[in-house]
């Protein structure tokens, strides 16, 4: 599978409450702004983080995500196993 490591500035240093979520969306790190241009995507993204409570680190987490075509044109993202071909 390709790889291609990106980040946004906004998205470095950033700190969270540990019950505290934060959202992004796929359109942020690919430049499709138009449902239609994007036929199927199966993307894993990698989150480093520290721990707030012991600040021992950093740890990477995977999350991977698959496009699903909808009728009317759009597209849903739903998440996927790692390890699922």
């Amino acid at each position: 599978m390709p790889s291609m490591m990106s980040s946004r500035p906004e998205w470095r240093g950033r700190s969270l409450d540990a019950d505290e979520g934060y959202e992004i969306s796929p359109q942020e790190v690919f430049s499709v702004t138009v449902p239609s241009a994007l036929r199927y995507a199966d993307i894993i993204f990698a989150v480093s983080y520290r721990p707030w409570v012991l600040q021992v680190g950093p740890y990477t987490k995977e999350f991977r995500f698959f496009t699903q075509r909808l009728d009317n044109g759009g597209i849903e993202w739903h998440q996927k196993p790692l390890d699922e071909d």
